[in-house]
């Protein structure tokens, strides 16, 4: 049986909502539901001889799964991709924190690393991107063998492609740089452009399929991305993205390799670093050289994310998934 959690008994409110991401556990189970395949959430049983278990969050109940197999039980294990790799460090982050000699300083943190993952109770630990697994990487270098890229699906029925884009308007989507949207903004419409604004966490989807509906393309602001769920919905709108995107992400003075746009394709966008470079890329880029939507029916649709989840667990010596899938 396919057994999945997110949380430990009890949590709820806030508390659950900083753990769970909702958005990707409805995803998966709708792309499991969709091929007809038999797993349960949750459940109040531990796990039996035999399962296959996916602890997509929640280091607590990691932890519980790893004493599990301690104890005789033998099923498959695997761990991610919602989890902060500083939390699954063997005495949680505290005591990551109380044993570093500077906790400000990221290189001292993660030369006292001990992750949990490593443990070979673990059979396999999911990211959702290229520089999240490289990073991980970096950080535990014990885990190479063992981490694999999964990324989740979008609705392609809910954004279903129907649109009626307008010539020269531009969807601006910022994503905690405001400064910088609003230099953004500006010389976009100096330059003759129509823009729609739509800010991160401050607008229901909804808003965002319609204003999608009527824009040729979406500038995107962001600092960076393990996957970025929003641009897939843009692009199963059928909606290509000129995604900025600095490559690194400083912090406390280092800079860590990351992305704004990692699944971003020539059939799905551009990247640019300034907006000189935007400007240039909106003349030569005609919104007839992409094909978003097409792209995302192959490789992140809801069904898409569950198979590939599936072929994993196959390749890993699930018994329960040795087959084909269902057609």
């Amino acid at each position: 049986m396919l057994l999945i959690y997110t949380h430990r008994a009890g949590l709820s409110g806030e508390d659950l909502n900083g753990v769970v991401q909702f958005s990707r556990l409805a995803g998966l189970r709708a792309g499991l539901d969709a091929l007809g395949i038999t797993y349960q959430h949750q459940p109040e049983s531990l796990p039996q001889e035999g399962d296959t278990v996916v602890v997509l969050s929640d280091t607590e109940v990691l932890r519980q799964m790893i004493n599990r197999k301690r104890s005789g039980c033998s099923f498959l294990l695997v761990a991610g991709p919602i989890m902060e790799l500083e939390d699954t460090h063997r005495t949680g982050l505290k005591g990551l924190l109380a044993e570093a000699e500077d906790p400000t300083n990221p290189m001292s943190l993660l030369s006292e690393l001990d992750s949990i993952l490593a443990d070979p109770e673990v059979d396999a630990v999911l990211t959702a991107g290229f520089w999240a697994k490289a990073g991980w990487r970096f950080c535990s270098p014990s885990l190479s063998n063992k981490i694999h890229e999964w990324r989740a699906g979008v609705d392609t029925r809910y954004w279903d492609g129907n649109s009626m884009p307008e010539p020269g308007r531009i969807l601006l989507y910022e994503k905690r740089k405001p400064v910088f949207a609003n230099k953004v903004k500006a010389g976009l419409e100096e330059a003759g452009y129509q823009v729609d604004m739509i800010h991160y966490g401050k607008y229901r989807k909804e808003e965002l399929r319609e204003a999608l509906r009527h824009c040729e393309s979406a500038v995107v602001l962001s600092q960076r991305e393990t996957q970025g769920i929003a641009l897939a919905e843009m692009w199963a709108m059928n909606v290509p993205t000129l995604c900025w995107d600095n490559f690194h992400t400083e912090f406390n003075g280092i800079l860590v390799p990351s992305s704004s746009c990692p699944y971003l394709t020539s059939q799905t966008g551009w990247r640019w670093r300034n907006l000189p470079e935007l400007l240039q890329v909106l003349k030569w880029s005609q919104p007839n050289l992409y094909a978003p939507r097409e792209w995302v029916s192959r490789n992140m649709s809801h069904e898409v994310s569950a198979e590939l989840l599936l072929d994993l667990l196959r390749r890993l010596g699930s018994a329960e998934y040795n087959g084909s899938l269902p057609t």
